[in-house]
C-alpha cells in the first residue's frame, strides 16, 4: 500500500515538534497522577444470592429456559429497593461517609444490583469509602432481600451464597487506567494542534504565492 506523502510530511512534522508532544504527555501524567492520589478511595464488595425454582417447579425444565431466567430480574427490585437502601443508609450511617446527600443521590453512587447473565445469580455491589462499611453493606442488602422473599408465598428460594469479604484494594480512583487516559490525551492534543498549525502555515504559503502571482 503506497502511502500519501503528505502523510509522512506531517509525521516528520510532528517529530520536529517533539519537545512540545513528549511535554504534553509528561503534564498530563503528572497532572492526572496528582489528582488520582489525591481523589478519596472507594471501596467496592459485592455479595450474590443464588435463587433456585420454587419446590412447586421443576427445576431441571428451567435451567435453560431464557424467559425463566429473565423472570428472576423481578428479585433485582427486592434488592433495589428504596425503603431497604434507607434503612441501610441510616444503619451503617452513609450519610457519615460520603456526605448530606440526598438519598437518591448515595443510591446511584452506591448501590449497583443485576443478575449475573445467563445465570441465577444476583449480584449486589455496594461501593463505600470505608472498605469494611461496604462489605457489611453488601451483605445486609443481600440478607434483607432473601428476608423479603421469605416472607411471600410459594416463592423462588433465595440463599445468600457469597456475603463478600473486606475489599483490601480501593476500587477508584484507578490510577493506572486515568494515567493511561491522561497519556492518550496528552498525546492526541498536541498532535491535533500541530495539524491545525501546520494547515495554517500552508495556508499561508498559498496566499502569499497567490498575491505574488
Amino acid at each position: 500500500m503506497i502511502e500519501s506523502p503528505e502523510a509522512f510530511r506531517f509525521i516528520s512534522y510532528v517529530l520536529s515538534r517533539w519537545r512540545l508532544v513528549a511535554g504534553a504527555c509528561l503534564t498530563a501524567i503528572v497532572l492526572a497522577t496528582a489528582v488520582s492520589l489525591i481523589l478519596p478511595r472507594q471501596y467496592t464488595a459485592t455479595a450474590r444470592i443464588l435463587i433456585e425454582p420454587a419446590a412447586v417447579t421443576a427445576p431441571r425444565s428451567l435451567d435453560l429456559n431464557q424467559n425463566y431466567l429473565e423472570s428472576l430480574r423481578t428479585y433485582e427490585y427486592f434488592a433495589n429497593s428504596d425503603s431497604l437502601f434507607q434503612r441501610a443508609a441510616s444503619r451503617f450511617q452513609l450519610r457519615a461517609v460520603a456526605g448530606a446527600k440526598p438519598i437518591e443521590s448515595l443510591k446511584k453512587q452506591m448501590l449497583k444490583i443485576g443478575m449475573i447473565h445467563n445465570t441465577r445469580i444476583l449480584e449486589i455491589e455496594a461501593t463505600v469509602p470505608d472498605a469494611r462499611r461496604a462489605q457489611a453493606l453488601a451483605q445486609y442488602l443481600a440478607e434483607e432481600t432473601v428476608g423479603l422473599n421469605h416472607s411471600l408465598a410459594n416463592a423462588e428460594r433465595l440463599t445468600v451464597i457469597d456475603p463478600g469479604v473486606v475489599p483490601e484494594r480501593p476500587s477508584s480512583p484507578n490510577v493506572p487506567l486515568n494515567v493511561a487516559a491522561a497519556l492518550l490525551l496528552g498525546l492526541l492534543f498536541p498532535v491535533a494542534y500541530l495539524a491545525v498549525e501546520r494547515n495554517l502555515q500552508q495556508q499561508r504559503v498559498l496566499d502569499n504565492l497567490a498575491r505574488r502571482g
